[in-house]
C-alpha cells in the first residue's frame, strides 16, 4: 500500500514541478477517477477530460464526482467544480431540437471552462465533434445573475431583448 502512496506522491511532485508529459498506464475504471481526484488538487487551471464515447464519459463523470465530493468535508479551496459536456443524442438532420437540459449542460460546461479556474469538464470525443460557439461569442451572450443579486431592471430588459426574448 505504501508503494501506491509513494507513486501518488511522485505524480503530485511531477505536476508541481511541471514535468511534461506525465504518462500513467494500467489504471482503469473507478481507480482512474480516484487518481485524478487526487491529482486535480495540484492543478490551478481548468481541466478538460476527454473519453472515447458518451457512455464512458457519463460513468467517469459520476465516479469523479463521487471522489471529488467525498474528498473534503465542508468548504475548501481545494474542492474542484465538475461539469459534464454531453453529446447530442440526435442527428442534426432530423430537424429535432435537443432537450433543454442537454443544451444547458453544454453551455454551463463551456462557460465554466472559459471563466472558472477550478472547473473540471468531462466529455467525449463525439461531443467535441459538434460545432461550438466561439469563446468570445459565448461570453458576450451570457449574463450571469446570482440569487439575491441586485440588478438594474431596465438593463436586464435591454439585454434580454438583445438576446432575442420578446416582451
Amino acid at each position: 500500500m505504501s508503494d501506491k502512496r509513494d507513486n501518488l506522491s511522485i505524480l503530485k511532485k511531477g505536476i508541481k514541478d511541471e514535468i511534461r508529459p506525465i504518462e500513467v498506464t494500467g489504471i482503469t475504471g473507478s481507480a482512474l477517477a480516484y487518481l485524478l481526484s487526487q491529482l486535480l488538487i495540484e492543478v490551478d487551471h481548468p481541466f478538460l477530460i476527454v473519453l472515447p464515447n458518451s457512455e464512458e464519459s457519463g460513468k467517469f463523470y459520476k465516479d469523479l464526482n463521487f471522489f471529488l465530493s467525498n474528498q473534503n468535508n465542508g468548504p475548501s479551496p481545494d474542492l474542484r467544480r465538475i461539469f459534464i459536456f454531453p453529446s447530442y443524442d440526435i442527428s442534426p438532420l432530423t430537424g429535432l431540437s435537443p432537450p433543454k437540459e442537454l443544451v444547458r449542460q453544454r453551455i454551463e460546461a463551456l462557460y465554466a471552462l472559459s471563466t472558472l479556474r477550478d472547473a473540471v469538464v468531462v466529455t467525449s470525443l463525439e461531443a467535441l465533434m459538434s460545432r461550438l460557439l466561439p469563446k468570445k461569442t459565448l461570453l458576450n451572450s451570457v449574463d450571469y445573475i446570482a440569487i439575491n443579486e441586485e440588478i438594474d431592471r431596465d438593463d436586464l430588459i435591454k439585454k434580454l431583448l438583445a438576446f432575442g426574448y420578446l416582451r
